[in-house]
């Protein structure tokens, strides 16, 4: 048997203060609604079958099962797998392959790259 990922929220409070101690991952909610705590997270990505998509990390852990539907949740998600395998927010799905959940991202550098070039279109405007 593969051992499951532990659920937080079903331990008693004894357990959960000695589990904080051990991994303060512990003692951060990802998910409020499910009560997820980030070390569930990243048990769900770093297990042998790797979660990288939102949906199989949902599946494995509950998080974006609750009342809000990963309104509050699935940015700090996104976050963790941004971290944890140093993907750009595009590269991010939500059920793997092209179900890209984010398009049209621009970094700082191209942002101002852009900026810079409507600057000079607007002089050569005015100069002519």
């Amino acid at each position: 048997f593969r051992k499951g990922i532990l659920r937080f929220e079903e331990q008693n409070e004894e357990t959960k203060k000695t589990l904080i101690k051990q991994e303060p991952d512990y003692g951060e909610i990802v998910c409020r609604c499910e009560k997820v705590t980030k070390k569930e997270i990243l048990e769900a990505v770093n297990n042998p079958l790797g979660a990288r998509s939102l949906i199989s990390i949902k599946y494995r852990t509950r998080v974006m099962m609750g009342r809000c539907q990963g309104g509050y949740c699935q940015n700090r998600i996104m976050e963790i797998l941004r971290e944890s395998f140093k993907l750009s927010p595009q590269e991010i799905t939500l059920k793997g392959n092209n179900s890209y959940l984010l398009t049209g991202y621009r970094s700082n550098e191209v942002s101002k790259s852009c900026q810079k070039e409507k600057l000079l279109s607007l002089e050569e405007e005015l100069l002519v």
